[in-house]
């Protein structure tokens, strides 16, 4: 037994069985020469692996690991222009910044300025993108129903807004209500062929400008009352836009109302230049007078109602009518001989009765008034009679000195107009 080992021996450890010899057919094809090996390019150059190296055999195996690498080469020989590119984008982007602040505004609603904020908003009103508009607003508005893209439509075809110049903006805390955080930014433009200057009140948050308040509309149905016109029932709509409340938020420009009752006459534009402060610095809304009106044909129509009404009531023969008429409290039962010599009749005639006339807004009831259109009051003044026989044959009579005093046409349902006649309302 040699007492040396080979150069190219090692000796077992100890309680573990020696390897057994190799046989030169177990070896796999790499190994033994009959297979080549897999070659993965790659940004630095070929490295070679036997195929088990990596558990896959064949050719599908092989491109598996072969479709990453040829993306990383790719990516090398790219990498030139892939720099081009990022510096091509930066510089993009960075010349937009400075554009857009060398302008005051960022993006819409992040402007760097007063001046900026105000002609921002502006902008994006007469260019009709509401969206873009109410996000210069220190305070978006609750109720949007009129800050619409397709309200601005209607608005920029009746009378578009342009030429928006800023020409003044003052110092912070300038205005009466503001804090150090405000400022005033005086700006001119036209609506239509009609020039305007505003003065908007612009806050500063976190390092924004934002325009302090949209402009409100009160809409009224008759100059001098503030009679409110929704309460008409008058199917009125702004900008094609149906009117639910008296008092609507829009932007600055023209606006149309309009009606699609068939009883009303209405087709009236008015301007809003923005929003409207008080002396004390508290927005308030701009007054419009719409003054809606009925159509000649449903004043007619109304008037024939109300006359075949109070002829009806003349022809009944009880001393309570349906027309709120009556005279049976001031007679004695036992004075009545027959109910059928009762009757009633008028100084002149119904035909006297006038047609309610076109003017909607306001109607006065001893010292009241009923305004709307879903009830057309008409005053009236007649003096009506009644006349029966009593139990000794003569005649006798009433005369009802206060009544009818109007007549009430309700127009809820324009095909069938319903009308009362009567003494009290």
């Amino acid at each position: 037994m040699n007492d040396r080992l080979g150069e190219d021996q090692q000796p077992a450890t100890v309680g573990e069985p020696s390897p057994a010899p190799v046989d030169p057919s177990a070896l796999s094809g790499y190994e033994n020469g009959s297979a080549s090996p897999v070659e993965v390019g790659g940004p630095y150059g070929v490295v070679t692996f036997p195929e088990e190296a990596f558990g896959v055999t064949g050719p599908a195996g092989v491109e598996k690991l072969r479709a990453p690498a040829r993306f990383l080469g790719a990516l090398r020989r790219h990498r030139a222009l892939s720099v081009l590119v990022g510096v091509v984008v930066v510089a993009l982007v960075g010349g937009g910044v400075w554009w857009s602040r060398s302008h005051g505004v960022e993006r819409p609603g992040w402007a760097r300025s007063p001046g900026g904020a105000v002609e921002g908003y502006l902008t994006a009103v007469a260019d009709g993108r509401a969206d873009d508009a109410v996000a210069y607003l220190a305070k978006p508005p609750a109720d949007r129903t009129f800050l619409t893209d397709e309200v601005l439509a209607r608005s920029r075809t009746l009378a578009p807004l342009t030429d928006v110049v800023v020409t003044k903006v003052a110092g912070r805390g300038s205005h009466p209500s503001a804090y150090d955080d405000a400022s005033d930014a005086t700006v001119t433009f036209r609506i239509g062929s009609e020039a305007e200057s505003v003065t908007f009140t612009v806050d500063e948050i976190g390092g924004y400008w934002f325009v302090d308040g949209a402009a409100q509309v009160a809409l009224y149905a008759k100059e001098g009352y503030h009679d409110p016109v929704v309460g008409m029932d008058a199917q009125i709509q702004i900008n094609g836009v149906t009117l639910r409340t008296d008092t609507i938020t829009v932007f600055p420009g023209r606006y149309q109302a309009t009606s699609d009752h068939p009883f009303v006459e209405l087709d009236h534009q008015f301007t809003v230049k923005g929003p409207v402060r008080t002396d004390y610095g508290s927005l308030e809304p701009t007054e419009v007078t719409l003054a809606p009106s009925l159509t000649d044909d449903a004043a007619r129509q109304i008037g024939d109602a109300a006359r075949a009404q109070l002829d009806s009531c003349l022809a009944q023969t009880t001393f309570t009518t349906d027309c709120d008429f009556l005279a049976y409290e001031y007679v004695k039962p036992d004075r009545l001989s027959d109910p059928a010599t009762i009757s009633w009749s008028m100084d002149g005639s119904s035909a006297d009765l006038p047609d309610p006339g076109t003017d909607l807004t306001r109607t006065y009831i001893d010292n009241d008034y009923v305004m709307g259109l879903s009830h057309v009051v008409v005053p009236i003044k007649t003096k009506v009679r009644c006349t029966w026989t009593d139990v000794a044959g003569q005649p006798e009579s009433y005369d009802v000195y206060f009544s009818p005093n109007y007549y009430v046409a309700d127009v809820t349902d324009p095909g069938h107009i319903v009308v009362a006649v009567r003494y009290r309302f």
